[in-house]
């Protein structure tokens, strides 16, 4: 579904599954975490990966709630038509059709004004669909508090914290970074932007300007498929460690690994676990 999501086999297929059989799963594991969590052998696992199981488990069963069951599986349907807007978009090129993803890559060639030209039916292109996303996202926001409210969270942030296992690290931890980023980081990438400037001869530099080579500099490719990248993906953990890179080739001869940038395909996963 995600490889393809303009097709509709694939669609109805994933909606009937979070529709109709998650909703039913769901239950079951609830048990099976029940089961688990009161087995009287449970004081025998011991080590760090059963710790960081066994406090997943639990904290899972803390906010497990039957009536967010359907509100989950209407969520994922919703998250759902935000990738099948996203993997549409593309834009006219030279004569061709290519993803936003694709257009990218004319970001860096060193002639400006086409860079400006790309870089403007990008945005247009978003723009076209900034009411249906704007919709979609304010639905979002509506049924993800209500799922958090039903599991006794004041917000959406601090319920996905517990959700997904946050346990080494705050929401407050990340506002910190977050606070670091700003004071540190950005002032370098201002010296950073400031030298590429100058580099290109601007007296202004404009967002189409951010990637773009220097005049005589090609810029690097150091891939040309997504063929060609496994291949040297696999290379490279081969000399780390041989074991990686088997993992990787199997994941490639299995097509677990889906790397080619097209119109259709999905630009982000969003998994929101009960």
């Amino acid at each position: 579904m995600s490889c393809d999501t303009a097709n509709e086999e694939y669609s109805n297929a994933f909606n009937f599954f979070v529709g109709e059989i998650q909703p039913k799963i769901s239950p079951l594991s609830h048990q099976l975490d029940q089961f688990l969590l009161a087995n009287s052998f449970l004081t025998d696992l011991k080590g760090r990966a059963y710790e960081i199981l066994l406090r997943q488990v639990k904290k899972r069963e803390e906010i497990i709630r039957e009536e967010n069951v359907q509100l989950y599986a209407a969520l994922q349907q919703k998250e759902q038509e935000f990738s099948t807007i996203s993997g549409a978009m593309s834009i006219e090129w030279e004569g061709s059709e290519i993803t936003l993803q694709q257009a990218n890559n004319f970001l860096e060639q060193d002639d400006r004004q086409k860079r400006e030209l790309v870089y403007l039916k990008i945005m247009d292109r978003r723009a076209q669909d900034a009411n249906r996303l704007d919709d979609l996202m304010n639905e979002l926001i509506l049924a993800r508090n209500e799922i958090a409210a039903n599991a006794n969270f004041k917000d959406f942030r601090d319920y996905m914290f517990a959700s997904l296992g946050r346990f080494d690290y705050t929401a407050h931890d990340c506002l910190k970074f977050h606070v670091a980023v700003e004071k540190f980081l950005v002032p370098i990438n201002e010296k950073i932007d400031a030298y590429h400037q100058k580099e290109l001869g601007l007296s202004q530099l404009k967002p189409w300007d951010i990637s773009a080579s220097t005049k005589g500099k090609i810029p690097l490719r150091p891939f040309e498929s997504a063929n060609d990248a496994m291949k040297k993906t696999i290379s490279c953990f081969n000399e780390i460690n041989p074991f990686l890179g088997s993992c990787m080739a199997q994941m490639q001869s299995a097509k677990r690994i889906d790397l080619e940038s097209r119109k259709g395909k999905a630009l982000v996963d969003i998994i929101i676990p009960l």
